[in-house]
């Protein structure tokens, strides 16, 4: 009896192991013959559209080339910057392969800085994606601290991370006639400059016969001479024997 149950058993499992391998059999022949129906997407970035189109016709592929483009900073313009679906998908003949021709690296409008402080364009430079460039300084008239010039111009549309040069008005000097004030006493000269905002430099004291102390006798500059802000102003002044 038990040669009979043995014998059962192994027929048993030589049928489900038969099944099992038809089964394989099926679906390995299935998958090949799937396989053999697909084709893998190639690689078309960096490529020209023409070798794009040349490829994709070898494939049975079909290109369906995207109308905005595609901002790159490495593929050149006018080559294939993104494709979808991705190199290496395995898709079905006559699939459409979307891609996108490069614009080159991202570009930036430059802004009308004209009239402008210079602390202020360094935040909207930085919004931007620029950075500000070489900053020279001229004396004219206007407000100061304010462009006056710059370069790139604006509205012109360059790479982000271009460099803005600008000039700055450092605004008209602010200059003063000297005045004559010899024979004045000094401490209304002092006043009078201090209020002004000029610097006084060395007092001199000297004996001058016939003045009481502290009449100014000498000046540099001279009266009428163009005084600037940060010039130096020397006074001579009598003092008592």
């Amino acid at each position: 009896m038990r040669w009979l149950l043995r014998w059962v058993f192994r027929l048993t499992v030589l049928g489900v192991g038969a099944v099992l391998l038809t089964a394989l059999s099926a679906f390995v022949t299935v998958r090949v013959v799937t396989l053999r129906k697909s084709i893998r997407v190639p690689d078309f970035r960096g490529r020209t559209l023409e070798q794009a189109i040349e490829m994709a016709e070898r494939l049975q592929l079909r290109l369906d080339v995207r109308s905005s483009g595609a901002f790159s900073e490495t593929v050149p313009p006018q080559r294939i910057a993104e494709q979808d679906p991705p190199p290496g998908t395995w898709v079905k003949p006559g699939r459409s392969v979307e891609v996108a021709l490069s614009l080159g690296p991202a570009r930036v409008q430059v802004p009308d800085l004209s009239g402008r402080s210079l602390r202020g364009i360094r935040l909207t430079l930085q919004t931007l994606g620029l950075e500000l460039g070489q900053v020279l300084y001229l004396q004219t008239a206007g407000a100061p601290d304010t462009i006056l010039a710059q370069d790139p111009p604006p509205g012109r549309w360059v790479p982000g991370g271009t460099a803005v040069h600008v000039v700055v008005n450092r605004g008209r000097p602010d200059t003063y006639v000297m005045p004559d004030v010899i024979g004045r006493p000094l401490e209304a000269v002092v006043d009078f400059f201090k209020q002004k905002g000029y610097r006084l430099g060395y007092v001199e004291a000297r004996v001058y016969p016939g003045l009481p102390p502290g009449i100014v006798i000498g000046q540099v500059p001279k009266g009428g001479y163009p005084l600037q802000r940060h010039d130096t102003i020397q006074l001579t002044v009598s003092r008592a024997p």
